[in-house]
């Protein structure tokens, strides 16, 4: 640390011949390399700027950022990658599916707790969310599967043509039908905020997961249409829920050009997270010009219900509230508190919601090596 130096750098171009413009912050993990610990870097393709033009919903294959790359953190060479066209190998998997660039952060999780990276969410510009199993050291057995379909190839009309930009929260959880891994993530052009090039109708997933095994993924045909709207029901705790929960649920940006352009946060079971809502779309007003203004919603993970007084002028539970500040909001930011008492949730206009969870405090020890010590 005292003394850092530029060990690699990756350019476009031979194994990396599909990185686009490179958005995604890297996800830092470990595999296991016989005897010896392995450092990996993972992060998407990037993004293709033909998603840039504004002449209706995009038809053609992306030529560029449909890739999921995982390199050597300490040389910056291919360990694997998953592509959308070409030649399958150890190290290559192709899925034709692949089709869109993917701009965001990747997820990477440990689900098993030994230490090791073995699943990797993501979703890409076509509405679609990819889960990418890569448990053990054999490369060749790593694989990509599409886990759900919400965007213009589930349905190529405008509405639809819904786009992920930021990383999904993954939370492990379970119901009444067993364990899954909730992916929470929500729709929104971040290219195109002010929604110049046509309305979609964008909306916040999460979607059950149940193949919780290691390497246990499949391709699935789960879709917008056939997973739970609680848009106009599990309103909440306690109402009447008479969507479908089986595969998750789906809940609409319903203001005018609504959508959401930052990560979820999920936190003792409620999911934070903040909207965008262009001009015209906000009840607050500006003397100013107007930039458009956030909201920001506290929901349950399991429904999607609201578990929170968020207007106190009333003492009925609500979803969401405004920002009280203009513009993108940020996404939540959890603060810990050094106590007992509860730790909170931060928003960009400073404003607070209990996290309603106790700090989680870190606990430190000495392991005695020698009796003498």
């Amino acid at each position: 640390p005292e003394s850092p130096e530029l060990l690699w750098s990756i350019g476009k171009g031979g194994d990396f011949g599909e990185i686009g413009m490179t958005f995604s912050n890297p996800e830092i993990g470990k595999i296991s390399n016989g005897a010896d610990i392995r450092p990996i870097v993972m992060f998407g393709g990037g993004y293709d700027s033909v998603k840039d033009l504004r002449t209706g919903v995009p038809v053609a294959p992306d030529t560029e950022g449909n890739a999921i790359y995982v390199v050597d953190g300490v040389t910056g060479a291919l360990i694997w990658k998953a592509i959308g066209s070409g030649t399958a190998s150890a190290n290559t998997f192709v899925h034709s599916g692949l089709v869109d660039s993917i701009a965001s952060t990747l997820t990477s999780i440990d689900t098993n707790g030994d230490g090791y990276t073995d699943r990797i969410y993501a979703g890409d510009t076509g509405g679609r969310v990819w889960r990418v199993d890569m448990h053990g050291e054999n490369t060749s057995a790593w694989k990509l599967t599409l886990l759900a379909d919400m965007g213009r190839h589930y349905s190529s009309n405008l509405a639809n043509d819904r786009r992920f930009f930021h990383r999904p929260d993954v939370v492990q959880s379970k119901d009444s039908l067993g364990p899954f891994e909730a992916v929470v993530i929500g729709s929104g052009n971040r290219a195109d905020p002010l929604s110049a090039g046509g309305l979609a109708e964008d909306f916040v997933y999460m979607i059950k997961d149940r193949n919780t095994a290691l390497n246990a993924g499949t391709n699935s045909t789960l879709n917008h249409s056939n997973i739970g709207d609680v848009t106009n029901t599990c309103l909440q705790q306690g109402s009447p829920c008479t969507a479908d929960l089986s595969k998750g649920w789906r809940l609409s940006l319903n203001s005018t050009g609504e959508k959401n352009l930052s990560s979820a946060l999920t936190i003792g079971g409620t999911v934070f997270f903040s909207t965008y809502l262009p001009p015209g779309a906000s009840s607050s007003g500006s003397c100013g010009p107007d930039e458009g203004n956030g909201r920001f919603y506290a929901i349950k993970l399991a429904n999607a219900a609201a578990i929170k007084n968020l207007d106190t002028t009333d003492e009925d539970y609500e979803r969401s509230r405004e920002s009280n500040a203009d513009g993108i909001p940020s996404e939540a930011v959890y603060i810990p508190t050094p106590t007992d008492s509860e730790s909170r949730v931060m928003h960009n206009d400073y404003s607070f919601d209990d996290a309603e969870t106790s700090s989680r405090l870190r606990t430190f020890w000495l392991e005695a090596e020698n009796e003498d010590l």
